[in-house]
């Protein structure tokens, strides 16, 4: 038996949902902004403390629960603790913010291999580790060697990445390529550009100097005659003007009296 829905049910289901993912966005924004203030603690506690001091004589503006906690984080983890704080504010700020990184299994497993990766590292390489590091680093030489160890650790690094961020290593080539191209092609066509230009101005010059060598303007001659002539003289005229223009051929001319 067939059944009808009414489609008048479907704007009230949508407007709840999206009532409900309002509502529950206070909620991540006050877990963003206690993430934020926990991360802050925490890398203060860290670069604060002294590994080489016992805790208990330490005095640290975090008081001594900050002081513990770091001290645990370098028993534990060594100089890698500092990457619990980036954990956290980069969480704290997913609140706010679109994530960098995608939700779920995939993502947090690669960061627990970048943390596994950097305490095998930091243990193997200067012994800074932690217990973590430095039972890593053992059994790792244990297995397969000094040389091993360093492969298997330094492998870990762009696998966790790839986890994390799931951006293709052969994509991201690409798009560098790409853009180192389109960046040449800038450079090409810019030094071109500034060639011809700098070629326009000179040929602009030369043609401005060729065109005021042509242009000199040279000025009418007047010629005064030695002596006046006939019934000007009676009259009150002294002279009339003759004007030369005489240049390259051209006569003279006088004018009517």
């Amino acid at each position: 038996m067939a059944t009808l829905v009414s489609s008048e049910d479907k704007p009230e289901s949508r407007s709840r949902q999206r009532r409900k993912k309002g509502g529950d966005r206070w909620l991540a924004e006050v877990k963003g902004i206690l993430c934020l203030v926990a991360a802050g603690f925490l890398l203060l506690a860290l670069t604060l403390f002294r590994p080489d001091v016992p805790p208990a004589e330490q005095a640290s503006p975090v008081g001594p629960v900050g002081v513990w906690l770091a001290w645990v984080s370098f028993q534990s983890f060594g100089y890698a603790s500092f990457f619990f704080p980036l954990l956290l504010g980069a969480w704290g700020t997913s609140a706010f913010v679109r994530p960098l990184v995608a939700r779920g299994f995939i993502p947090v497993a690669g960061l627990g291999i970048l943390l596994t990766a950097a305490t095998g590292l930091l243990g193997h390489g200067a012994a800074k580790g932690g217990i973590v590091g430095e039972a890593l680093a053992t059994g790792l030489r244990g297995g397969v060697g000094n040389f091993g160890a360093w492969l298997v650790l330094l492998a870990a690094v762009p696998v966790g990445v790839l986890c994390v961020t799931r951006v293709s290593y052969a994509v991201l080539a690409r798009v560098l390529k790409a853009r180192l191209a389109q960046l040449r092609r800038d450079d090409s066509a810019r030094a071109d550009g500034s060639r011809l230009g700098s070629r326009s101005s000179a040929q602009a010059t030369a043609l401005a100097g060729e065109s005021s060598a042509l242009d000199v303007f040279t000025p009418p001659v007047v010629v005064e005659p030695s002596r006046p002539r006939g019934r000007l003289a009676e009259q009150g005229l002294a002279w009339q003007e003759t004007f030369d223009f005489g240049k390259g051929g051209a006569k003279s001319f006088q004018l009517p009296p």
